[in-house]
């Protein structure tokens, strides 16, 4: 049958079911869900809560164009817009506190930093104020009309120059292409799981610490000693927990036991004289987790301190590595992503292949029978 759909601009398009079955509904996704997808062209809605690495990874996707569509209230203009994609994402520690000093010292410096912001303003106020002289203009891309009439002239021209920094990821994709299409089955298998990690078996998925592990020998050495603090603070705390379990059962059985014995027996648990086996054993456990106890709470204690410590040190070795690491992870997205496509080719082509063979031999048989 013949299908006709009809688009926003009012054009109809016309296609036969019959001859083109590949073809689908199309939705909007997530930046996340995009990671390691190459696309044609992209259409991205720009919110408040762009940081760099999502617009780093939005803003390559595309290999012909990308256009960023972003509302007056998120971001009045151009500059407005380019601080918004440039910020980084917040890292602290899950356990973090400050002494009275360290809040004075933080408090003084963000006044500093407010009257040196508002230095920098007045300053470039008045730069702006200055006649200009001869500027040497170069040639721009030109927004798109849409864009333009979406979020506004000087808008679209800032989003323009960021996109036509990718103005030449096509040639890029295609000698990549060509790269991969030349390697064999186990060396493209192998640039397949660029962007996986752990056993073959399991692969699952890179994330950006993943990445991070791989550029920077610091962060990789704070991530290990901050997962080695926590684990050994949990085993702690599962021993405290276990031990406190072995005490309170120990008081309730011998409160109940000791009761039981009645005075006499008591006297005589007592003095030595006739000890009451069952509970002298309930006595011994409670002694014992007792001690232990004793241990383990000062070093659990010890333990909060230095994995307080140790995240903060992971999470600014992270902070320091996180724009290598974004371009590392989005450089094995990209790789993984054309070898998968270029091997999902080849088994498309191998099957292909095989049913010819199939017809061929039937085709022989059959001729074979009438023969």
């Amino acid at each position: 049958g013949q299908l006709t759909a009809t688009l926003d601009s009012g054009r109809a398009v016309s296609w036969s079911a019959d001859a083109f079955l590949g073809f689908r509904h199309g939705y909007a996704g997530t930046i996340y869900r995009g990671q390691g997808k190459t696309l044609d062209d992209t259409y991205l809605y720009h919110t408040e809560h762009w940081r760099s690495a999502a617009a780093y990874v939005a803003l390559t996707r595309q290999c012909e164009s990308a256009q960023v569509f972003v509302a007056r209230d998120t971001a009045g203009d151009a500059a407005q817009l380019a601080q918004q994609i440039a910020r980084g994402d917040v890292k602290a520690a899950s356990m973090a506190w400050a002494t009275r000093e360290e809040m004075t010292e933080h408090q003084t410096g963000r006044a500093a930093t407010s009257r040196q912001s508002a230095e920098d303003q007045e300053r470039r106020a008045r730069k702006a104020d200055r006649p200009r002289t001869k500027v040497r203009s170069t040639p721009e891309a030109q927004p798109d009309a849409r864009l333009v009439k979406h979020i506004g002239p000087a808008a679209a021209k800032a989003v323009t120059a960021v996109s036509g920094r990718t103005a030449n990821a096509s040639a890029r994709l295609k000698a990549l292409r060509r790269e991969l299409r030349a390697l064999d089955h186990a060396a493209l298998a192998e640039t397949a799981r660029a962007d996986r990690v752990g056993l073959p078996w399991g692969e699952p998925t890179m994330i950006l610490a993943d990445a991070a592990r791989l550029v920077s020998l610091d962060f990789a050495v704070a991530a290990d000693r901050a997962t080695q603090l926590r684990n050994e603070a949990a085993n702690i705390g599962k021993a405290i927990e276990h031990y406190e379990g072995v005490l309170r059962a120990g008081q309730e059985q011998g409160g109940a036991r000791w009761r039981e014995l009645g005075f006499l027996g008591q006297v005589m648990h007592k003095t030595g004289v006739r000890r009451d086996r069952w509970l002298g054993l309930r006595e011994n456990a409670e002694h014992m987790a007792l001690e232990l106890l004793a241990g383990l709470d000062p070093r659990s204690a010890e333990l909060a301190k230095h994995v307080a410590k140790a995240e903060k040190a992971e999470a600014a070795a992270f902070e320091q590595a996180e724009p290598v690491s974004a371009a590392e992870l989005a450089h094995r997205q990209n790789r993984a992503s054309v070898a998968r496509e270029i091997m999902s080719e080849r088994n498309q082509q191998e099957i292909a292949r095989q049913l010819q063979r199939e017809r061929s031999r039937s085709s022989g048989r059959d001729h074979g029978i009438g023969r």
